[in-house]
């Protein structure tokens, strides 16, 4: 049984043309139900209390990747006037991942090539007759962040039964009652009445950071793979350590990432950047856009029976 945090990164989300964030990825981090549960939410509440006292905040600051390492927000501009140092900010990350690691926490993801879907998504409108001027106006997939969800559900779904586990997800909110079609969509009871989600308990929750601390362990993994993904892939300079947490924390712990795009693909196990992903790590990768255009009822079987060959291939192998 598994608790399963799942946080954005690319925060421009549905905009599909940023070029500073040309991927969208959606992180999980599948954490024990058990009595380790219970431990690392107080190591993240010990974090949380040293970072207070260290800032001298008025309460206890949220666990959000990026801001602490490029020491944003009150990590740089603190009531004490003292801000974080970058060794400071490299600590939190140690120690977080230290606890991950400790913990036995997998990670799953679903990756997006964001301008190559936009290109996917105009190329359909011009084969509907679209004028070229409206195409070119088009920067966005409607629903595109809620069927990227659907995905990533449909592929925890299937690691959890190659695990012969169960789970229950909970995702980020950031202001109350924003994703709640999210969470409560008819699409996501719809799909569980017909065979979909039977490994995940219950619909997904949101929760806000500040108060489920565990969010973290899927932000953080998330900052890292993410910016592994942009350097990989995208030439994109890459920040000190990163590369590091990722061979030794998350790389190793891996069940698989699910990517989509001609340009990307999983992080190529043995580069001089990342350690062999772990033995159980099964990847898979999507170079059609019919779920995320297109009604997603309709076309999430054909996308779990393409899913469903990468597990029987690494069964045979």
């Amino acid at each position: 049984m598994f608790l399963i945090y799942i946080d954005e990164f690319g925060n421009t989300g549905g905009k599909l043309d940023n070029p500073r964030q040309p991927i969208y990825q959606l992180q999980a981090a599948l954490v024990p139900a058990d009595n380790r549960w219970v431990w690392l939410e107080n190591e993240l509440f010990n974090i949380t209390r040293r970072l207070q006292e260290r800032l001298q905040l008025r309460e206890a600051p949220h666990l959000h990747a990026v801001e602490i390492y490029q020491r944003a927000g009150y990590y740089r501009t603190p009531p004490n006037e003292r801000p974080l140092s970058p060794e400071e900010a490299f600590q939190v990350f140690d120690e977080l991942f230290q606890l991950s690691n400790r913990a036995g926490i997998l990670y799953a993801s679903v990756v997006i090539d964001k301008t190559w879907l936009l290109e996917r998504v105009r190329d359909a409108r011009r084969k509907q007759g679209v004028n070229p001027k409206q195409i070119e106006r088009i920067k966005r997939a409607p629903g595109f962040r809620q069927r990227a969800f659907l995905l990533l559900l449909e592929w925890l779904d299937l690691h959890l039964r190659n695990l012969g586990a169960h789970g229950v997800v909970f995702f980020e909110q950031e202001e109350p009652g924003t994703d709640k079609d999210l969470a409560f969509s008819t699409v996501y009871a719809a799909l569980r009445q017909v065979g979909h989600f039977k490994r995940l308990l219950d619909a997904p929750s949101p929760k806000a950071k500040r108060t489920s601390l565990p969010l973290a362990f899927a932000d953080f993994a998330g900052y890292v793979s993410g910016n592994i993904y942009l350097s990989t892939f995208f030439s994109r300079p890459l920040r000190p350590r990163l590369s590091e947490w990722y061979a030794k924390f998350i790389s190793p712990r891996v069940l698989g990432d699910l990517t989509m795009g001609e340009r990307i693909d999983a992080i190529p196990a043995g580069s001089s950047t990342v350690l062999p992903s772990s033995p159980f790590s099964i990847h898979a990768r999507l170079t059609g856009t019919h779920f995320l255009t297109k009604d997603p009822a309709a076309s999430l079987s054909k996308v779990v029976r393409e899913l469903e060959k990468a597990f029987e291939k690494k069964e045979g192998g």
